[in-house]
């Protein structure tokens, strides 16, 4: 994987720009769906998070201890297409859109 440095780099970049983002995003969502109990939604989340580091560093280190780094990267990136794929199944699912609908004008 290492021969290919400005593929690398621009890769790098594309995820750093990509990810850069994401945790606002996802507090602004959760805040928006839980809006009542904000609070209680953001621990919730936090909690979430955490796990998730938690089995994920686990997973990637056994994957790592059995079969090596360089099978890291394609489980990794295996993952990376199976949640995709759910996220978008997920978002043609009857799930409600959590913004405001337009509101027709007053008249």
């Amino acid at each position: 994987f290492g021969h290919h440095r400005v593929a690398a780099l621009a890769l790098i970049a594309a995820w750093g720009l990509a990810f850069g983002a994401l945790p606002l995003c996802l507090q602004l969502w959760n805040a928006r769906l839980a809006h009542p109990q904000v609070e209680a939604g953001a621990a919730l989340f936090v909690c979430v998070l955490q796990a998730s580091i938690a089995v994920g560093s686990a997973a990637g280190g056994m994957v790592v201890d059995r079969l090596g780094v360089r099978a890291n990267v394609v489980v990794g990136a295996l993952l990376f297409v199976l949640a995709s794929c759910l996220a978008l199944y997920a978002r043609h699912r009857a799930i409600p859109d959590a913004t405001p609908a337009a509101q027709p004008p007053n008249h």
